[in-house]
């Protein structure tokens, strides 16, 4: 066989993309039963592609002048794949709050109105059992005085406010890595039909979500004492906090497998930060009858504390990068290979994956980022409840801002399907070992015997 005949080229057929991306919705949206594999479409690499290996390539990098080059480089390439995340991370946070109650209101649908044998799944039964906790949850939380639990931590000290924000920081790590071993032990046990294992999970399910919400809950108000305390209490406490980062990450042996590791961390954090300041926003806001016109200190104040937080964030997280590479000798590669990584995770609803059935084509993406979306629809649900005013709770209010949300959440998830099939469309990684190694790799799985913080 001739060199030409081994290397496929197959053009860029919007018709077939357009068909899986329907596809990829319906399974999100109506819980079809469909499997899409990675990947779309394969290109074999070029003999000598494939002669050269990861080790090479670092050495041939980091000449000293190239050295130079890539450490500039970083925030560049950083940033871009930073970018991505943020919106996957949306689109994987939205899929549980949005498209898990359409899933369980057509699995309703066709249980009832359509004459035609229903089968009962696991997945529609996990999904059912999943949003009786958060409701659960959210029922329990509601009933928190916000304004009490503010000024009760802004009665406390400079020092405790440091201890509490840090102290809660860790906690929702751990949780969160906790929390991903009750729910996938609950739908496997689901799944083996094994009662009293849903059962006991289910329970576990409900305790640790609640714990969760109201560790998330905690922390976000200690941050909203941040903002409003003068003396500059927030910029001091994120400068801290990031410094403590960077001299955790930075004085230790990093492989590209940990950078990786890294980079979902950094991007999760950020989208953890970017949604409480949202939320409080609209507890501020619902605080002054969201009479912004009477109140313009407030907008300007929420507006320069998401500046803040979003420039301390950048910045730090470029030095660490930066100097994680230098140290270590890490290509810039990684971060296009580390975004390939998480586009593909949304174009993937193949079971099998960190070993736990994938319930739609964001379940790969909230374990590898380690996306808490649970207690998080618990915190946007109480929210929302506590500070909409009650004169806008009528029908066409309600009927409007789901309109807007299902609208942008349904745009987004193309947009960014079709951006996944396009990457792996126009890219070669399916001979490259990193490549291989990082699709194991998930948010809190120990790897090269670290795990970020």
């Amino acid at each position: 066989m001739s060199r030409n005949q081994n290397i496929q080229t197959p053009p860029f057929h919007r018709i077939q993309i357009k068909k899986k991306i329907q596809t990829l919705l319906k399974n999100d949206i109506f819980g079809y039963e469909k499997e899409i594999h990675y990947p779309i479409y394969k290109k074999s690499s070029s003999p000598i592609q494939q002669s050269v290996n990861l080790t090479q390539q670092i050495v041939n990098e980091n000449t000293i002048p190239q050295s130079v080059k890539s450490f500039i480089q970083t925030p560049f390439y950083l940033e871009r794949s930073v970018l991505i995340g943020l919106l996957i991370s949306w689109d994987t946070f939205s899929s549980f709050l949005l498209f898990t109650p359409l899933r369980i209101i057509s699995y309703f649908y066709q249980l009832i109105f359509l004459n035609e044998k229903v089968v009962i799944h696991y997945k529609r039964i996990y999904d059912i059992l999943m949003y009786l906790s958060t409701l659960f949850c959210v029922i329990i939380i509601y009933q928190v005085d916000i304004g009490f639990v503010y000024h009760y931590i802004r009665a406390e000290s400079v020092l405790k406010l440091y201890a509490l924000y840090n102290a809660l920081g860790m906690l929702n790590s751990l949780l969160s890595a906790f929390t991903f071993d009750i729910h996938s032990s609950l739908l496997i046990s689901i799944k083996n039909k094994k009662m009293s294992d849903s059962i006991l999970f289910f329970i576990l399910t409900v305790f640790i979500t609640l714990l969760h919400s109201f560790n998330l809950f905690f922390y976000i108000m200690a941050l909203n004492v941040a903002i409003n305390s003068k003396g500059h209490a927030l910029l001091a406490l994120l400068v801290s906090n990031n410094i403590l980062e960077l001299k955790s990450s930075v004085w230790k042996r990093m492989f590209p497998e940990n950078v990786f590791q890294v980079l979902c961390a950094d991007i999760l954090e950020l989208f953890e930060l970017f949604s409480f300041v949202i939320l409080l926003s609209l507890s501020n806001f619902g605080y002054y009858e969201w009479d912004i016109e009477s109140n313009p200190d407030l907008l300007i104040s929420m507006i320069y504390s998401l500046f803040l937080i979003l420039l301390a964030e950048v910045i730090i997280d470029s030095l660490k990068h930066m100097f994680i590479g230098k140290f270590n000798n890490i290509p810039l590669s990684i971060y296009d290979k580390g975004k390939f990584v998480l586009l593909n995770d949304l174009i993937s609803t193949q079971d099998g994956l960190f070993k736990i059935p994938s319930l739609d084509s964001t379940s790969t993406s909230a374990r590898r980022l380690g996306m808490p979306a649970v207690p998080l629809s618990v915190l946007f649900i109480c929210f929302g409840l506590e500070t909409i005013p009650p004169s806008h709770f009528n029908l066409l209010f309600i009927i409007s801002l789901l309109l807007i949300l299902y609208l942008f959440k349904i745009l987004l998830a193309i947009a960014l399907r079709y951006l996944a099939f396009t990457e792996v469309t126009q890219h070669t990684y399916e001979s490259d070992n990193l490549v291989t190694e990082m699709k194991g790799i998930a948010r809190y799985v120990m790897e090269k015997g670290r795990i970020p913080q």
